[in-house]
């Protein structure tokens, strides 16, 4: 009995699962075969391709899936799906392939397409514009001028873009406490404490941002400390790392290295710099903190696997570069595969849950 649409994708999506990538797209490769005008077929399609490197043939399948205006009675589809998810990934892989005009004309579409955009999506595209070579304040002016953003949106950008001094000429005297907040953090960044203090006790707790604005004093505060309690130091930098203000929590959480953590605590900090530094985009440094974390406690299963997921990474980069450059080949690709693979059979038996009887 021939299968559904539907069954094609979820197909598709258990075999992804599974860590069976060669599966996945031969899946999805005969789903479009009988359904080639069902999207959620072309989403996941780009979606494995870019796993692997193949960012043109991804950016197609993303570009072909957001083409479709019209989805077939009985199809079910992901709601939204040729919208803005499609069109975000559209022009980010455009970006990164280094079409930067085109890449911004599309995320102008799929800023259309969404009310309220995620602003973690556009500090991600940003830092794309910035490995094609472009300075920070022009990647905000580009991107301010295309999403009409106000200043403050654009500050909060180069703040995430590390250019901090130029976040807060564009923040002027804006005495909003979004903007406040962007000024603490950014005072912070550059050291100046006692700066940013003063912005960031003019939040209001009740606030929206009072409770970021409460952990950024916080942190100024512990650097003035007589006696900085590691413990602390060591929270607010977690949490700064989850707020992706990359300088202020490398900082904090080096300090309490420095200062000599028990190896425990200092195996914890490694896995947390890592995986801040991976997220952006420094596979080297994320390596080397999770062989750190790897060594100060091998017998935390967490920990080494996420340092094994970290080398893999960075075979999967050189691969997705050799793919970059010399083109499309069965071997690299095949090789692109199977590295794919082992990563997410990797990842997911990390994110199993541990059975506490079999585990004491």
């Amino acid at each position: 009995m021939e299968q559904s649409a539907v069954e094609c994708r979820d197909g598709c999506l258990a075999a992804y699962a599974r860590g069976d990538c060669a599966l996945a797209l031969e899946l999805v490769d005969q789903g479009l075969a009988r359904y080639d005008d069902y999207p959620d077929l072309y989403f996941l399609k780009g979606t494995f391709l870019q796993a692997l490197g193949l960012l043109p043939q991804a950016a197609a399948s993303f570009s072909r899936c957001a083409r479709i205006r019209q989805i077939p009675p009985g199809y079910p589809s992901w709601d939204g799906i040729t919208g803005y998810p499609a069109l975000y990934r559209l022009a980010e892989l455009t970006a990164r392939i280094g079409a930067v005009d085109d890449a911004l004309a599309v995320l102008q579409q799929a800023w259309a397409a969404r009310r309220d955009p995620p602003f973690d999506d556009l500090a991600r595209f940003a830092r794309h514009l910035g490995d094609r070579g472009l300075e920070a304040p022009a990647i905000a002016g580009l991107l301010q001028q295309r999403l009409a953003l106000d200043d403050a949106a654009a500050a909060r950008l180069l703040c995430r873009l590390g250019d901090y001094g130029a976040a807060l000429h564009r923040l002027g005297q804006n005495t909003a406490a979004p903007a406040k907040l962007c000024r603490g953090f950014c005072h912070l960044a550059l050291g100046q404490d006692e700066e940013a203090e003063t912005e960031l006790a003019g939040i209001p707790f009740d606030s929206p941002s009072g409770g970021k604005a409460l952990i950024g004093r916080l942190i100024g505060l512990s650097r003035r400390a007589l006696v900085p309690p590691l413990a602390i130091i060591r929270l607010l930098g977690e949490y700064a790392a989850a707020q992706g203000h990359l300088a202020v929590a490398r900082e904090r959480l080096s300090f309490v290295l420095a200062e000599g953590a028990d190896p425990s605590t200092a195996a914890a900090i490694h896995a947390c710099l890592g995986r801040l530094e991976d997220a952006w985009g420094d596979g080297d440094a994320a390596f080397l903190h999770g062989l750190s974390a790897l060594r100060l406690a091998p017998e935390q299963r967490e920990w080494a696997a996420a340092a094994v997921e970290q080398a893999l990474t960075q075979c999967r980069r050189l691969v997705a570069d050799a793919l970059t450059d010399e083109g499309e080949s069965a071997d690299l690709r095949h090789t692109a595969v199977q590295l794919l693979s082992t990563h997410l059979q990797i990842r997911r038996v990390r994110e199993a849950p541990v059975d506490a009887d079999k585990n004491p």
